[in-house]
């Protein structure tokens, strides 16, 4: 078959049960995300390029771009997350603060795979803008916790980091650009063997070179912060390191603790996140499931000075994950197939109309042949219509 008869790289048609299912999984998601307070909105899927670009917060050759009929240039949605932000700052800037937002939506990444690693997934996600507290990161989490468990899963945690503690130790130690741009991608990755090699040939000092093993090799939940502490007399840190014990206290009040993990080598988009980030994964995925934490300066690069927590979730590799343990929805609602023959076709039609009205599924087959040699389809009750005083 020629090419153009299948979808493009990254792409993906939905047949009939996985679509159910997605649609009854974005039902329970929007309830839910409702009953918490955040407020469904809906952002284009095209945006201008520069929503994406001119603050660097998205890579150009990741996204789909392509011009409009005035040469402007646009881009398929990457992400949900700027375009609320340039959302907070424009059509939405009279709504009350603080502002709790909510999406689902459908995602486009260009050489740089998203959900289940096509380049095409759907994403659900809240946003919490107008607070700073750890209260508004402790929410945050705890509903990204609460929206895993909902779905039915368990078996997941979620890495949490404050990435202040980490640029805490870069003004300490006045590391150089190149140096403290390339620790966090060596640390979030747990490449041991490449650390050891760059730690031994930079002559740090011992008690930084401490700090970063640490980073790497240590997780946990207070014994963690326990750990650390001693390590450091920098206030910045210590500020983080507090963080990090507000957020775990607030969700030990929520009965959530045991799902969260403090791991000080979560250290990516340092860019882009100003305080608290996590990531949560499931056994068995490479990829994390959800995603988040506090960007307080993405709102400020669209006008509008406002601190900012969220997360999102790949609702591509939620599936994945619902689907491994048994836990994807499918269809049990009544289906019939009404078979009838031609002389039978008023009739059959009066008898569909009544069934539908009571909620039945109801597809016709008109049929000039024996009715009962129609194929049987499992799952689906069988109407035959053979004259019209049977109905």
């Amino acid at each position: 078959m020629e090419w153009k008869y299948f979808t493009a790289e990254g792409m993906r048609d939905h047949l009939p049960a996985d679509t159910y299912a997605r649609r009854q999984t974005e039902i329970r998601l929007r309830e839910l995300f409702w009953t918490w307070g955040y407020a469904e909105v809906e952002t284009p899927e095209i945006e201008f390029a520069d929503v994406y670009l001119h603050e660097r917060f998205v890579k150009q050759e990741a996204l789909y771009k392509f011009s409009d009929p005035q040469g402007r240039l646009l881009a398929l949605r990457y992400d949900n997350t700027v375009p609320l932000a340039r959302l907070a700052a424009t059509s939405g800037r009279n709504l009350s603060l603080p502002l709790r937002l909510s999406y689902i939506g459908t995602m486009f990444r260009a050489n740089e795979p998203g959900g289940a690693r096509n380049h095409q997934f759907e994403q659900a996600g809240v946003e919490f803008m107008g607070l700073s507290d750890l209260a508004a990161d402790g929410e945050v989490l705890a509903l990204a916790i609460t929206t895993l468990q909902e779905m039915g899963l368990r078996d997941f945690q979620i890495s949490l980091n404050q990435t202040g503690f980490y640029k805490a130790l870069v003004d300490e130690f006045q590391l150089d650009e190149n140096l403290a741009g390339t620790l966090p991608k060596i640390i979030d990755g747990k490449e041991f063997v490449l650390l050891d090699s760059i730690l031994s040939s930079a002559n740090l000092p011992s008690r930084l070179t401490s700090i970063l093993e640490t980073m790497m090799e240590t997780t946990g939940s207070y014994e963690v912060l326990a750990a650390v502490r001693p390590l450091t007399e920098n206030q910045e840190a210590l500020s983080a390191l507090a963080d990090l014990q507000g957020i775990l206290d607030y969700l030990k009040a929520a009965g959530l603790e045991e799902y969260v993990s403090i791991d000080l080598g979560l250290l990516k988009n340092l860019s882009y996140y100003t305080g608290t980030i996590f990531r949560g994964y499931v056994p068995g995925a490479g990829q994390p499931l959800l995603s988040g934490g506090r960007y307080d300066k993405l709102c400020a690069a669209f006008g509008r000075d406002l601190p900012a927590t969220g997360f999102s979730l790949d609702l591509d590799l939620l599936s994945l994950s619902l689907k491994a343990a048994g836990l994807l929805p499918s269809d049990a609602r009544n289906s019939e197939v009404l078979v009838y023959s031609p002389a039978q076709r008023a009739a059959a039609l009066r008898e569909a109309a009544r069934r539908r009205e009571n909620g039945t599924q109801v597809r016709l087959v008109e049929s000039s042949s024996d009715p009962l040699t129609h194929e049987a389809e499992e799952g689906v009750t069988y109407v035959y219509i053979a004259e019209e005083k049977n109905i």
